[in-house]
């Protein structure tokens, strides 16, 4: 869900003028809507059309590092300014906003932990993915997933313990 959504407006945003229209032509959000409807009525593909699908699935996340890599090529200083404001926003607002939400929504136990423990969580290599394909500043942004990264060893167990 969360990765259609991040899809879904990482599209709109990225591609500007027409995003939206964009970002509804995606074969993701078909397949996250014909993917609820499966598990709803309890449909199963047959073994033989799952298969293939699990090797690509199994591929999606060494690519996207690769074509991360391949944007760090072109990392200068100059970006890590930016790269860390929007850092600080990715993880310090998601913290702070999650910290509304368990306030207004009074989550508590497991839900609590959860939801802290993912407002901390690094920008997504998929960012990198959609950054490339609609040319907007590639190198910044895998210079954020990074940086996002590499605060994310410090942020991710000082929330666990916060979360006790």
């Amino acid at each position: 869900s969360i990765a259609v959504l991040n899809s879904f407006f990482g599209i709109w945003i990225a591609k500007g003028r027409n995003g939206l229209g964009e970002a509804l032509r995606m074969p993701l959000m078909y397949g996250a809507v014909g993917g609820l409807a499966a598990s709803f009525f309890g449909w199963e593909l047959p073994r033989i059309l799952m298969e293939p699908i699990d090797m690509l699935g199994a591929m999606a996340i060494p690519l996207m590092l690769v074509t991360l890599g391949l944007q760090l090529r072109n990392l200068v200083v100059s970006d890590v300014v930016p790269a860390s404001v929007a850092v600080l926003v990715r993880i310090g607002g998601g913290f702070v906003c999650a910290l509304l939400f368990l306030w207004l929504l009074g989550a508590e136990g497991l839900d609590r932990k959860v939801l802290l423990l993912y407002s901390v969580m690094p920008p997504a290599v998929m960012n990198a993915v959609i950054a490339e394909r609609y040319q907007t500043d590639s190198a910044l942004v895998a210079s954020a997933i990074t940086l996002g990264t590499l605060v994310s060893v410090v942020a991710i167990p000082a929330v666990l313990v916060f979360a006790g």
